[in-house]
């Protein structure tokens, strides 16, 4: 059986592509229902009233995701290098990035084109893939790493890295790039998860 490697497809082009050194051990997803309070408004038991807003997002949090080039030495750390300007691209708002921004703006929204107030800047937009499953359609809210290993040199060789990705809807313009043939969005929904 052939060892299949979570990625993150970018929409807006290759150049955007993760793939994961090594796969997750959990996938830890929420989603919660976002609540208008009024504190004065009670019924007649006395009892808060519960003002429904709307649905937030889902969030997919990924933890302990370890790059590790160490028996590559200094090569290694080149690569290293590589993995971790990856995924800082993931969270910078791209160049001409269209879309309206409905779903929100990244945490980490420095640099790139635009600006915060830009209405057409936007981070770039990503299906995580693992094998046949498309979990999610997303984009990176945030991410943090840690360098845990170094060489005499103090080059850095194993890092380990966590991700918060947030759901992007389908309003959100991208490139002209569709899900690929082999993945079944259908079959494995957060629903379907649910029930398992």
């Amino acid at each position: 059986m052939t060892l299949e490697k979570a990625r993150l497809l970018s929409l807006d082009g290759d150049e955007y592509n993760i793939e994961f050194m090594f796969n997750p051990t959990q996938l830890d997803f929420s989603r919660s229902i976002r609540l208008n309070s009024n504190p004065g408004a009670r019924n007649t038991h006395g009892q808060p009233k519960v003002s429904f807003a709307n649905p937030e997002p889902c969030v997919l949090n990924l933890s302990k995701i370890m790059f590790d080039v160490y028996e590559k030495g200094e090569d290694g750390a080149a690569e290293l290098e590589n993995y971790i300007k990856q995924l800082t691209k993931a969270v910078q708002f791209i160049q001409g990035g269209g879309g309206g921004g409905s779903s929100g703006s990244s945490s980490s929204s420095s640099g790139g084109s635009g600006g915060a107030g830009n209405s057409n800047s936007r981070p770039p937009i990503f299906f995580f893939i693992w094998g046949s499953n498309c979990y999610l359609r997303c984009f990176i809210e945030s991410f943090r790493y840690q360098l845990t290993m170094f060489l005499p040199s103090g080059k850095p060789v194993r890092a380990t890295a966590a991700l918060v990705l947030k759901e992007a809807d389908e309003t959100i313009t991208a490139g002209p790039r569709q899900l690929p043939p082999n993945v079944n969005r259908f079959a494995d929904t957060r629903e379907s998860r649910s029930r398992r």
